[in-house]
């Protein structure tokens, strides 16, 4: 095979990625067009005749360029035109249109619709293939770019997905998969300055599983991270707000915080959990009860400005530790504004 058949061979087999779709009812001009564009191989010509069709056709073969006769008996080809730009999957393709008649009000009309271009009815090879050439192109460009930004922004909302998931993870305690105190500290001050505006109560409760090293040292520590594990799943199943945070503080102590909460309302969440985790009878010789218990501190407050939230953690934990004092197995509650002076004391 010498040079210039295997330079035939290869034309022949290019494909054509330049589609033309022509909307024409003259089978004379079909065929001026077919003839015109008959050596360009990388244009692919598709004629339809009937224009009820056009939609499903574009649809088939998804032209790069729609050209359309401008003066096709009993159709309006502005609002034909107008319905192509008025779609959202056809309204970036390119439409030229062509008439016998040099109609410049028809032309313009077709131009306000939404046509790009014009072209004589019986055109030159050179004007036809470079006007169909440029616009093609134009929009092969512009839907790459789309196909591009859609994907840039599909990797973007991955990204985003992937950032929001790590630092969900960021937030959870690894053992018991609740909250850790890192998120605490986070929720605590948004909290603190909300409640700071609207002025509404902000409790918090500290609990501490009863004599824990003891159970540590009994059991081992392997039974006291599933011992901290089930406590921690009880706590939180026993919270019914949307809002309300519970997590780990460290070791074997949790906090709940209970945002818009009066300390009765805190109190009786706090007794519901001590009573919860006494329910699940984990055997523990080292205490007294022959179970695994937990004691809790109550506080709440209005925050102020110029206050910080450390305060509130302050009384809480004191609270926790008068309960352990008591006795243990129990829940000390203190009204800030009330019990502050001889807590301090």
């Amino acid at each position: 095979m010498n040079l210039a058949q295997s330079l035939t061979s290869t034309l022949e087999n290019v494909e054509p990625y330049i589609k033309i779709l022509l909307l024409e009812d003259q089978p004379k001009t079909v065929s001026l067009f077919e003839e015109l564009l008959s050596t360009e191989l990388d244009i692919e010509l598709i004629h339809l005749y009937d224009p009820s069709k056009l939609f499903s056709e574009i649809l088939r073969i998804n032209p790069t360029v729609i050209l359309i006769h401008l003066a096709i008996p009993g159709v309006d080809i502005p609002e034909l035109i107008r319905k192509i730009k008025g779609a959202p999957i056809t309204y970036n393709i390119p439409i030229i249109v062509f008439c016998e008649e040099n109609d410049p009000a028809l032309r313009l009309e077709a131009f306000y619709a939404g046509a790009i271009d014009y072209i004589s009815h019986k055109p030159e090879k050179v004007e036809l293939v470079s006007k169909l050439r440029y616009h093609a192109l134009q929009y092969l460009r512009q839907s790459q770019a789309i196909a591009e930004l859609q994907q840039l922004r599909q990797k973007q909302a991955k990204l985003k997905r992937i950032t929001l998931a790590l630092k969900e993870l960021s937030y959870l305690d690894p053992l018991t998969n609740i909250y850790n105190r890192r998120r605490f500290d986070e929720v605590l001050r948004i909290e603190w300055r909300r409640q700071c505006r609207t002025k509404r109560n902000l409790s918090l409760i500290m609990l501490d599983i009863d004599l824990f090293k003891s159970y540590n040292d009994i059991y081992g520590h392997q039974a006291g991270d599933k011992c901290i594990i089930t406590v921690a799943q009880a706590i939180k199943k026993s919270t019914k707000r949307a809002g309300d945070l519970v997590a780990r503080y460290g070791g074997e102590e949790f906090v709940v915080l209970l945002p818009d909460t009066t300390i009765t309302g805190a109190f009786v969440v706090a007794e519901r959990i001590r009573n919860k985790i006494k329910s699940l009878n984990i055997k523990h010789k080292g205490n007294n009860k022959g179970i695994v218990t937990i004691s809790g501190g109550v506080a709440t407050i209005v925050p102020k400005k110029y206050t910080e939230p450390e305060e509130l953690i302050f009384i809480a934990d004191k609270a926790l530790y008068y309960a352990k004092q008591n006795g243990r197995d129990q829940i000390c509650k203190v009204n800030i504004y009330k019990d502050l002076t001889s807590l301090k004391r």
